[in-house]
């Protein structure tokens, strides 16, 4: 699987719980307003600060290029690290705009505000394109209703029946019915995707409802298990 080493997968979910808080927080991207860089490992992103938007690749001209290991890029974004004691012991390289760089505490104060139901379903997607395996080892669709958000009841879709494999926002696409449809809290649901609360448990107390192929249901922890176990 593409998901190998912990401290990779948690690099990469915080960049794309990067790009859902930059969508969310557009005053964000006028208080940055620069184009910053990341070579996290073998990776490369840009969280372009002046367009809103967070990106795997290069960027032309940024305005700060930051390299770092996967390992102390998630210290930085967890706050068991940071940028200055990283730089001065040379496990943080800097190049261009130092002011551009120290704006980025704005972003991480921001990540440190604990995962969403939305952030863990782009880290879904990403899980599924990078593993287009699962679609045939679970083989079925997934309506999740996801209670007591910021926004109330948010609904999305694990589609991992029909090739390629997409998640998305909203109920199961017209000529697809979903195999099993599952109600949940948000912080129960993060507890149950990132490994800190039961499935069974859950569903004892009455607190995950399942409607449909309870086999199915199962299968979910094949993805739960590429999921990151650390909390955002």
């Amino acid at each position: 699987l593409v998901y190998y080493n912990h401290s990779f997968k948690m690099s990469r979910m915080y960049m794309i719980g990067m790009k859902v808080i930059v969508e969310e927080n557009p005053d964000v991207v006028k208080k940055i307003n620069g184009v910053i860089a990341f070579h996290i490992g073998d990776e490369k992103w840009v969280a372009d600060m002046k367009e809103g938007k967070v990106y795997e690749g290069v960027h032309k001209k940024p305005g700060v290029t930051l390299t770092m290991s996967p390992e102390s890029f998630v210290s930085m974004m967890d706050g068991s690290g940071n940028a200055q004691s990283l730089f001065m012991s040379g496990k943080l390289k800097m190049k261009g705009n130092m002011g551009l760089a120290m704006k980025l505490q704005t972003l991480t104060s921001l990540a440190s505000g604990g995962m969403s139901a939305k952030v863990l379903f782009a880290v879904f997607d990403d899980i599924v394109t990078r593993n287009p395996d699962v679609v045939k080892k679970i083989n079925g669709i997934y309506q999740l209703v996801i209670t007591d958000t910021k926004n109330g009841t948010e609904e999305y879709v694990i589609d991992v029946k029909n090739p390629p494999g997409s998640v998305y926002a909203g109920k199961v696409k017209s000529g697809s019915k979903a195999g099993v449809t599952m109600t949940i809290n948000e912080k129960d649901f993060i507890g149950l995707m990132t490994g800190s609360a039961n499935a069974q448990s859950l569903f004892m107390g009455g607190k995950l409802k399942l409607k449909g192929n309870m086999g199915l249901a199962m299968k979910l922890g094949q993805l739960q298990s590429l999921a990151p176990t650390s909390k955002l």
